[in-house]
């Protein structure tokens, strides 16, 4: 009971971080004069705060109720933070393109981004019918348990093609690009991702969202890396004093 406690403790200390970084994310943005930036950043805050939902779920799962129009509606959650992720991730890639002084196409990425949006919002809209269709009858299928498992598996796959390609993609446009803050923040953010993947490996590995020392600890460390890159997107000490106070109002 005690290590329940003190686990759940540690995991809410991942909300603070994470709508802290959210904070900062939407208020640098106000400051940001280039598009592709200010996508950036929005990009983050959205992310944020779909994490900071997810993360809400995680805390209070145990006393969610495992079946029922809850339950089915806690499924959308898995699939709502990759999909914003996906957004900032093709975002960043325009961005670091255009600070790369050979303008090089990094992976071929904006031919791959368009296959790759489509699979995410197929994947999705999957998702959201099956969610309606359970919710209508009351099962997945008349045995009213799960879908099989390469449909399941299909459904969350936006996770997985998110986060791998944000760590397949990002780091090799860092090294392209000549913004240095542009390169910081791509660094800290595909920490991020890889930690999120982490986390969700061993949500599937555990069967669910139980509390364990290496998912909390990949949330509180999550949270500091994302609050991290938003600052490196426009690092404060460099800005001019009209610019923080525009921040900070």
């Amino acid at each position: 009971m005690s290590s329940d406690i003190l686990y759940g403790t540690l995991d809410l200390l991942a909300i603070p971080l994470t709508a802290y970084a959210v904070y900062w994310a939407f208020n640098i943005r106000r400051a940001l004069a280039v598009p592709l930036y200010r996508n950036q950043a929005f990009g983050v805050g959205l992310v944020g705060i779909a994490f900071v939902w997810f993360f809400l779920v995680k805390a209070f799962s145990d006393y969610l109720p495992n079946s029922g129009l809850v339950a089915d509606l806690t499924i959308l959650t898995f699939d709502i933070p990759p999909l914003l992720a996906f957004y900032w991730i093709d975002a960043s890639m325009r961005t670091a393109r255009r600070s790369d002084p050979l303008l090089r196409d990094t992976g071929y990425w904006s031919k791959i981004r368009l296959w790759l949006w489509g699979w995410n919002l197929l994947a999705f809209s999957a998702l959201v019918f099956s969610v309606a269709y359970s919710a209508a009858t009351q099962s997945y299928n008349p045995q009213g348990g799960p879908p099989p498992l390469p449909i399941f598996l299909y459904l969350l796959s936006p996770i997985f093609v998110t986060i791998i390609t944000g760590l397949a993609f990002l780091p090799r446009a860092a090294k392209k690009s000549r913004d240095k803050r542009l390169r910081r923040h791509l660094q800290w953010f595909a920490l991020f991702l890889f930690l999120a993947l982490f986390f969700f490996v061993m949500i599937f590995i555990a069967g669910g969202l139980e509390n364990t020392i290496p998912t909390v600890v990949a949330n509180v460390i999550g949270g500091f890396c994302l609050y991290k890159s938003v600052r490196w997107l426009v690092p404060i000490g460099h800005l001019a004093p009209a610019e923080i106070q525009t921040i900070e109002k």
